[in-house]
């Protein structure tokens, strides 16, 4: 960019200095803050006092399950649940990721199966699952997740800044790895769903 002036053909230019950018080769760098607030005490006792009340309600929910699966045929709720919830679809020659019901997965189904085993066969429902009772048996598996991170919160009131951060350590390693079933390493299980849809690839 050229600023000045000029009077037919005489008087000063100068040539604005460009502005150079420095770009950093070793990335982001990330930086620990502490964060102290007036009142954390309080807010600490009021997210364990809230996750207590709701880890609370884990019996009815369970029961409202049994109830479900008193009433029709377990194993076929199981098989409708795990169908649907296990499965993704085929949509423009790509796999979308993500089942057929929302939030579902495959500890959602493995819980499912878990409750189903609590009811003695004689107490088996013997009809058909209806949308209806599917419907709660879904809503009610969502809502398990959840519990059962507010149970952990609850009781995570420790005493020493060392238990403190070994239960961190440990609900991470939860919420990383309670929906994870592979069968395998990562590179192993792409190898062989390759050879086994591979040739799918031309339809």
């Amino acid at each position: 960019m050229w600023f000045g002036s000029s009077s037919r053909g005489t008087g000063t230019f100068m040539r604005k200095p460009r502005r150079t950018r420095i770009r950093s080769k070793s990335g982001p760098v990330l930086q620990k803050i502490g964060v102290e607030f007036e009142g954390s005490e309080d807010v600490r006792a009021a997210m364990v006092e809230g996750a207590a009340a709701r880890a609370g309600t884990l019996p009815n929910v369970v029961a409202s399950i049994r109830d479900r699966l008193t009433e029709c045929d377990p194993s076929s709720a199981l098989a409708i649940v795990a169908l649907y919830g296990g499965n993704i679809s085929p949509q423009n020659r790509k796999l979308e990721y993500g089942s057929y019901l929302t939030d579902i997965k495959q500890n959602h189904i493995e819980l499912l199966q878990a409750i189903t085993l609590t009811i003695p066969k004689e107490k088996w429902g013997q009809g058909v699952p209806t949308p209806e009772k599917i419907q709660v048996i879904i809503d009610s598996l969502k809502e398990l997740g959840g519990i059962f991170l507010a149970s952990r919160i609850a009781v995570s009131d420790t005493s020493s800044n060392e238990e403190s951060v070994l239960a961190l350590i440990q609900e991470r390693i939860r919420l990383h790895t309670q929906a994870v079933r592979n069968w395998g390493y990562f590179k192993e299980v792409l190898e062989t769903l390759g050879k086994l849809y591979s040739e799918h690839d031309i339809i």
